[in-house]
């Protein structure tokens, strides 16, 4: 029986399909399913903030928000080989920018000696700042479309953090419950993995919640809670941004409970952040529950995100707010 001939893959210029870095290039990496896949290739749940972002004298490319820790990402484009004006800039965002955390160059090409002074970056700083440096490149086969690919070059040294954290466990600087809540999220981490999730495992910090992103929007997220007593799945609106978007989300609680398969308990307040959740009652210090809590948590979270996500990107921004709904 014949087979079919391989095709040879051909690397492509980006320049040959984005001729422009502001209105070509950043402007498709803005889009939603694009920033997504530079969120995978960082592992990072990414949602775009601001586009061409004025930073003092210079415009930031694009302002993310990482819904793991709500923290802000910069993003600087340059579709050419690596400069000093472009590293630069990098620096003058960090200092201009209230919440950033972590910061990402984008290039054709990363020179070597820029190369070493991003790991050297991510060497000092420890957890204040990560910085990563990504090589843009586009392929095909023959006539095929062409396809992106983030080749991450520089990105934060995650095995001297690990040996760092582990080295301050063992001076006993985490309490049993911290160290009780970094075995849960590295469990339920391994766990997400384990049944092929397109949820991210959260990083196992020593906290009793995690955050995630995935519902189009920024200001609307799904947060997971896990007490002693109990554990909670819920999400979030930040009413200060978006006054009108839970009594949006709320007038249509029937057919989301409906969609979901359980009742979520909508709780409005006028505190910053106005919530509808589900718990169960479980002893969080027995391991032996564990599985059967990870299970419940990842279902929740894939249910929530299938049933809000499209609920979350029709809401009217421009909608007048209630009176209960602003803040006194």
């Amino acid at each position: 029986m014949a087979r079919e001939p391989l095709g040879a893959l051909e690397r492509v210029d980006p320049r040959e399909y984005w001729e422009r870095e502001d209105t070509g290039f950043t402007q498709w990496l803005a889009e939603e399913q694009n920033i997504a896949l530079l969120g995978d290739a960082l592992h990072l749940d990414l949602s775009v903030e601001s586009v061409e972002r004025n930073i003092g004298e210079f415009r930031a490319d694009i302002i993310c928000r990482n819904a793991e820790d709500n923290s802000l990402v910069v993003v600087e484009n340059q579709l050419e080989t690596a400069n000093h004006d472009h590293l630069g800039k990098l620096f003058t965002y960090a200092a201009g920018l209230e919440g950033v955390k972590t910061l990402v160059w984008i290039v054709k090409e990363l020179r070597e000696d820029h190369r070493a002074a991003l790991d050297w970056l991510n060497r000092i700083t420890h957890d204040d700042y990560t910085f990563f440096g990504v090589e843009v490149e586009l392929w095909r086969i023959a006539r095929s479309p062409l396809a992106p690919r983030f080749n991450v070059v520089v990105q934060p040294n995650d095995w001297t953090r690990q040996v760092q954290e582990a080295a301050t466990a063992a001076r006993g600087d985490l309490t049993d419950g911290q160290a009780l809540q970094v075995a849960y999220w590295t469990s339920f981490g391994k766990y997400l993995r384990s049944i092929g999730s397109n949820v991210k495992p959260p990083k196992p910090y020593p906290t009793n919640w995690v955050g995630y992103g995935g519902l189009g929007r920024s200001g609307a997220g799904i947060v997971l809670v896990l007490n002693r007593g109990n554990a909670t799945v819920k999400f979030q609106i930040d009413r200060y941004r978006h006054p009108t978007w839970f009594s949006q989300l709320q007038q249509q609680s029937n057919a989301i409970d409906q969609e979901l398969g359980f009742s979520l308990q909508w709780i409005d307040s006028t505190k910053q952040y106005a919530k509808a959740q589900q718990r169960i009652e479980v002893d969080a210090t027995d391991m032996a529950q564990w599985p059967n809590l990870h299970k419940w948590m990842a279902e929740s979270v894939i249910k929530l995100r299938r049933v809000l996500r499209p609920r979350v990107l029709a809401l009217d921004p421009t909608a007048p707010a209630d009176e209960e709904d602003i803040e006194a």
